[in-house]
């Protein structure tokens, strides 16, 4: 039996092709895998910090919900301070017109009781 050194470095050549061939799927599969795995590492991290970012704007929103529930407590009952001062000063007007109105009476009886 003769060697044919042809064949052998042509079965050489092809199983070394063979397991590059392998190794080349293996290794492109892996880096698929692994730039899926980061891409979902990145989703993940953007929906937490898009939860995180949700979380301190309702934290802020409430509290200038409170903020403006407190200051519109504080105009409310200034407002009702407002509306009995000017009660007052219609019952205080009111007085005086009539208090007028009897001055004016008794301007107008001197003045018919002089003529």
């Amino acid at each position: 039996m003769e060697i044919n050194y042809v064949n052998i470095i042509t079965l050489f050549l092809s199983a070394a092709g063979f397991w590059k061939f392998i190794e080349m799927a293996l290794k492109f599969r892996t880096e698929k895998r692994l730039k899926k795995a980061e891409t979902g590492d990145v989703f993940a991290h953007a929906n937490s910090q898009i939860v995180t970012n949700w979380m301190e704007w309702s934290k802020k929103l409430e509290e200038r919900i409170k903020e403006l529930e407190s200051k519109a407590k504080e105009f409310e009952s200034l407002i009702e301070k407002q509306r009995l001062r000017i009660g007052e000063m219609e019952k205080h007007i009111n007085s005086l017109e009539k208090h007028n109105a009897e001055l004016s009476n008794q301007i107008e009886e001197l003045i018919s009781n002089k003529a």
